[in-house]
Parts: structure tokens; sequence; C-alpha cells
């Protein structure tokens, strides 16, 4: 799946973006009602709030909503609480910007993702949970169906259900998923098995199986590369195109590497393998080109996380042995001026990357050009929250240490140049889509109040404020639903 989900990718765009933020482009907006009448009217013990994902047109010029209705509720003897319940009160629902529905969705966790053509809404096989504390999120869950927007209208088309649930679907385009493994490392070998979903007609076919323990996905576009373990030192490498609505699946198998991570970019031909060689102890990259049926080592060199691609595969910015930032090609590995510092972050868009630490941030240029690292200011007492635009820009917003109220927002062009955006007075911002014209965000105004921003990033203006739908407080906890 994409980055407009809960669901992990390195597709560039949405909120999904913001990695200081953890919850990507879905969003969970706590209803701050006051007001306590008798225990079940206790919003400490009987918590209801919206969880929402982002549904954005094909030009982006208009979003919809999926809103799940959620209930926690304590487990009490007297005044004291042994535990907490969660689950979703209801059906969920996908409004317009405006709050006007346009489709009803199961009672599970849903997740977004979307194509060129459509958008897809995932509803887990699940509806309940048992959260430590009353805010945790619900652990990851299969995926028993999917409901299928046209991208361009937002108009419902169709659903589709899972017998045996989906664990990791990727829209691919032209009505196909592809179902891999979830990410993550596993203390067992497990199955690795990549599966191509015809969702029109319902067919199935197995791509690749084998079994092994960790497991790295990057999503293409089109395509799809998946890494797992094998045993202490080995690692499969799949790759999977789409061409004329056909599966193309390349295998490269790796001795002396276990991988890390893997890196690439929407519409590309190439991925970033980065991991450690048992043998020494020593980081490795390798970058990979995709050519016909063949996955092969473009080059590669001894450096590892965080990465970044350039759009053509032919640069790729790493850390090098001693913790500084490098450039890799070709023709071997160059520094680039500067230095991570503590705990680095990195997010890009088109041939730039925005490196970021607690020491400052810095633009690095991907597209081939000598090494070169122009510092961003940013307020040294400030938290920084970054979202990728497309096109070398970002949109950024300076908060305070609490990541609460916004101190500034702006337009960072691929030259470095900024423009400041008169947000206004909002706190706890999400960037639920941005592309190189555009941006909505979701932010909370006040105690109570949640608006809908979309912004005009190459006029740096705000052009809409409008109330965020959200579920109905007392038909969640009374009535087991979104709306009364």
């Amino acid at each position: 799946m994409s980055a407009r989900s809960p669901i992990p990718s390195q597709r560039a765009v949405t909120a999904a973006t913001l990695s200081l933020l953890a919850a990507l482009s879905s969003g969970c907006l706590f209803d701050a009602s006051s007001g306590v009448h008798d225990d079940e009217d206790d919003p400490f013990v009987h918590r209801a709030y919206t969880a929402w994902q982002p549904l954005p047109s094909r030009d982006g010029s208009a979003l919809a909503f999926t809103l799940e209705p959620r209930r926690v509720d304590a487990d009490s003897r007297g005044v004291m609480i042994t535990g907490w319940r969660g689950q979703v009160a209801g059906d969920g629902v996908v409004v317009g910007a405006d709050g006007a529905p346009k489709a009803t969705l199961p009672r599970a966790f849903l997740a977004s993702d979307w194509d060129d053509d459509e958008v897809l809404v995932w509803a887990a096989a699940a509806s309940t949970w048992t959260p430590v504390a009353p805010n945790d999120h619900p652990p990851p869950t299969p995926y028993a169906s999917v409901t299928r927007l046209d991208r361009a209208t937002l108009a419902p088309k169709g659903a589709r259900a899972f017998d045996p649930p989906l664990a990791m679907p990727h829209a691919m385009g032209g009505g196909l998923v592809v179902d891999t493994p979830r990410p993550g490392d596993s203390d067992f070998e497990r199955d690795v098995r990549v599966t191509l979903h015809d969702l029109a007609t319902g067919t199935a076919t197995v791509l690749h199986e084998g079994r092994g323990f960790r497991v790295a996905t990057c999503d293409r576009g089109s395509a799809i590369t998946v890494a797992y373990q094998r045993g202490t030192d080995r690692t499969t490498l799949v790759d999977v195109a789409l061409e004329g609505g056909a599966a193309r699946v390349a295998k490269l198998d790796r001795d002396d590497l276990v991988i890390d991570a893997l890196v690439c970019r929407r519409g590309g031909h190439h991925v970033a393998a980065l991991g450690g060689r048992p043998s020494d102890r020593e980081g490795r990259a390798l970058v990979l080109a995709r050519a016909g049926d063949t996955l092969a080592p473009r080059f590669e060199n001894s450096v590892g996380v965080p990465a970044a691609l350039s759009l053509d595969g032919s640069t790729l910015l790493a850390t090098g042995p001693d913790g500084a930032p490098m450039l890799v090609t070709e023709r071997g590995a160059r520094a680039v001026p500067g230095t991570w510092g503590a705990h680095p972050s990195v997010h890009v868009s088109g041939d730039r990357a925005l490196v970021g630490s607690d020491s400052g941030a810095s633009l690095v240029r991907l597209d081939g050009v000598e090494p070169s690292a122009s510092p961003v200011a940013f307020a040294a007492d400030r938290a920084r929250v970054v979202t990728p635009t497309g096109g070398g820009a970002f949109l950024a917003f300076e908060l305070t240490r609490d990541r609460d109220a916004v101190t500034r927002a702006f337009v960072l062009g691929p030259s470095g140049a900024t423009a400041d955006i008169q947000l206004g007075d909002y706190q706890r911002p999400t960037v639920a889509y941005a592309d190189a014209k555009r941006a909505w965000i979701v932010g909370h105004r006040g105690e109570r109040d949640v608006d809908i921003l979309q912004v005009d990033l190459e006029g740096a203006r705000v052009v809409t404020r409008t109330p965020m739908p959200l579920c109905d407080r007392d038909a969640m906890r009374k009535k087991d639903r979104c709306r009364p």
C-alpha cells in the first residue's frame, strides 16, 4: 500500500510522509467534549473519536474522507481502571470535504490507497482491540475486503472480499493488486508469498513463494520490490513489474547480505537495497536496475541508512562508515559538506533531499552535480514537520516543542527559497494530501474545532477553510454508529 494509509511505503506525496508525526496520512481526532453527567457520560472512561483516511481526486482538486467511529472503554472496579477495550463503533462512511455522504463501509479498521484510476479503501478482518493505553492504535491486521472508488469523481465502483484476507496489498493500477508479507522483523522463519489479485475477476496468481525472516518492501507504482532474509546471511530480492496487465517477475539472490531497508522512487526502474555484510559487519548498499526480466546491481558501496535515491537511480545519498553523508554513484562515493547530526531524517522531493537532524537542516541535490548541501533555516527551539510536494519542493511546519501549536508554515522550493503561508492559529496539523500545486491540511483550532484547509502552494496562501466532518460522539457511544 501507499503512503496514504497506515501501511508504510516509499511513495511520496501525502501526509504519510510525516515521519515525525506517526500517523502518515491517516488521523485520529479526539472529541474534547466536556461535561460529566454520570459514569456513562464520563469522557475519560468512555472515549469516542474519529479515525480518518484522505481520498484525493485524480488532480487533487477534491478530497473525500473515510470516517471510522471508534470507542475505547475502561474496565474498572470502583475508581480503579484495570484495562481498556477498543472497538469500531459502527459502519464506516465516505464523505466529501463538505460532509456529504458518498458510501458506506464495513465495520472494521480502514486504510486507503490509490493509483491513477481508482481509490481503494481497505477494510481489515477485525474491529476490536485491547489497547494498553487508551490512545494506543489497533495492531496491524490483514485486510478482508476492498471498496473501489473512481479516482476522478470519488464515486463508488464496487467491492471485493478476500478469503483468506490479504496481508499487505499494493494498488498497481488497472484493477490489479499485489499482496506481499507485511514488512518487519520476525523471530521465526515465515512464509513469504507474493500474489497478484485481479479485482474485477477475483482471480489470484502466486508470483513467488519462499520462507524467510526480516522482510522489506518498496512500491514504485506499477512495480514493487520485496526483499527477505534467508538464514543468517543471505537475502532474496523479488521484483514485480506490470506491463500490459501482466506481471513480470525478476529474482536476485545475494549472499553475505542482511537486508535493513529498500529505497526506490515512484515510476522508477531502480531500487536501493541497504543492509549489512555479516562477514565483516560493514554496512552495504546495492543499487539495482530492473531491465526486462532481470534485476542486476548497477553499483554498490559501503554506506547505510538513512538514504535517498535520485529519480533516475544514478545517485544514492546515504550514510558513510563514519556517519557522514555521502553521494554514491557508479564512479564511487563523495562526501557531502556538513554532517548528519543526531537522529537524522531524510525527505525526498524530485531530485532534492531535505536532511534534518538535531543540529539543523540542509537541502541536498541528487541530480548528478557536485556534492552540495545548502543550509535551510529552521528555528532552533521549534519542532519540524516536513512533507514532500513534488518537483523538489516541500511543505514545512515549525511547531512548539510539544508539537502542538504551529508557529510558522512555509513552502521550501528546489532552489532553497522559502515562501511563508499565513496559516492561522492552528495546532497539531496533518497534511492529508499534497502535490506541487496544492495541499489539504487538517488542523485543530481551539479546544473543539477541527478545520480542513486547502492551500495554494504556488501562491503560498490559504484558499478555503471548512469544518472537518467527524462522527458524532453521542451517536458513537450510544447508538454504535458514526452519524445520528
